[in-house]
């Protein structure tokens, strides 16, 4: 007659339970990590995406024949007949949108205006462009800083630039310049450049997103 063989049940110990509590843990953090890659991804895509539409509206303006080349960074009311005050802040971007969108133009410009912010708080006495609006709006990247805009003739020259945007700003100004190829000459020297500081909040880094191409750190 045979007799049942009992196997004794054994659960786990402490020690096995905290090694599979932290693979558990390790798995976690590293798709967290690739989460969080995807989404810095999709948001330079979308940033790339942007500089893209800006840089069609620029060319758009210059391609009229109507008020010379590409949109100038610096407002000048004896040279284009735009009363603007001159606040030092953002100029660059908010000029940009100025011209672009200045009602005598035949072309859209640039009309999204869930991407404009205003860092700095500031507008003009009277409307400005067709948007009959007042707000001297800069162009926001996917990070809600200004995106930086220089035309060709002033690349020697820096603008400052106020990031943040919302009211948990922290109205952080940087000075910021044109970019330099490693051999010293500027991208773009025939037209403009417009480039956002990138994930690191910070211009004129490796991670500046542009309309040309800024080496990597190791690549310099």
């Amino acid at each position: 007659m045979r007799t049942k063989a009992f196997v004794k049940k054994r659960g786990f110990t402490l020690v096995e339970l905290l090694v599979v509590i932290g693979l558990i843990g390790l798995l976690a953090v590293a798709l967290l990590r690739q989460t969080g890659k995807g989404i810095e991804g999709a948001q330079v895509i979308t940033c790339r995406t942007l500089i893209l539409q800006l840089q069609a509206a620029a060319r758009n303006y210059a391609a009229q024949g109507k008020y010379g080349d590409y949109p100038p960074d610096d407002f000048n009311p004896l040279r284009d007949r735009i009363q603007v005050k001159i606040d030092g802040i953002n100029t660059g971007i908010e000029s940009f949108l100025i011209y672009i969108n200045r009602k005598g133009s035949m072309d859209e410009g640039f009309s999204d205006e869930e991407k404009f912010c205003n860092t700095d708080g500031d507008s003009n006495k009277s409307a400005l462009g067709r948007y009959e609006h007042s707000q001297k709006y800069e162009v926001m990247d996917p990070w809600e800083n200004p995106i930086a805009y220089f035309h060709r003739r002033n690349y020697r020259k820096t603008q400052t630039y106020q990031l943040g945007s919302g009211e948990d700003a922290d109205g952080e100004s940087f000075e910021v310049r044109a970019h330099r190829k490693p051999n010293g000459a500027f991208h773009n020297p025939r037209s403009f450049q417009i480039f956002s500081a990138g994930l690191d909040g910070e211009f004129n880094t490796a991670d500046d997103i542009g309309n040309f191409l800024i080496p990597k750190d190791d690549e310099k």
